[in-house]
């Protein structure tokens, strides 16, 4: 995956901010909790957690937002070589890395998870019932 390079710092994380594989390791974890088995064998390499299944999450370079802000780029098929498909998303820590993890899991995670299998059989949880925002 020579297209998902991990980027140098100069310096470590702001205080506060997850380094990027510590915040990757909660979304994987949160999508193995929205869809138990979607995760199986999947490795962090470089920045993003590898799927056998053929997925990648990676987080993308900081272009705004403060230390909070999290780019994500979801990339379902790796093994297109020239243009892989992927699509963007943000998330913003509000209260904990945890839960910015799991609301990206249950909404563009989830949704990339459905691209994959197709069937119509992902039912995250409703975001905002989880966040008890309703």
């Amino acid at each position: 995956m020579s297209w998902i390079r991990r980027r140098s710092r100069t310096t470590e994380p702001p205080d506060g901010r997850l380094p990027d594989l510590a915040f990757l390791t909660l979304v994987r974890d949160a999508l193995e909790e929205i869809a138990p088995g979607s995760t199986a064998g999947a490795e962090l390499k470089g920045n993003s957690p590898l799927s056998p299944r053929g997925w990648a999450v990676a987080v993308g370079p900081a272009g705004h937002g403060d230390d909070r802000h999290y780019d994500l780029i979801a990339i379902p098929d790796v093994s297109v070589r020239h243009d892989p498909p992927c699509f963007g998303d943000c998330v913003v820590v509000v209260t904990t890395p945890r839960d910015a993890a799991g609301l990206w899991a249950r909404s563009a995670g989830a949704c990339m998870l459905e691209l994959l299998d197709g069937t119509g059989s992902m039912r995250p949880r409703p975001v905002f019932r989880a966040l008890n925002c309703v």
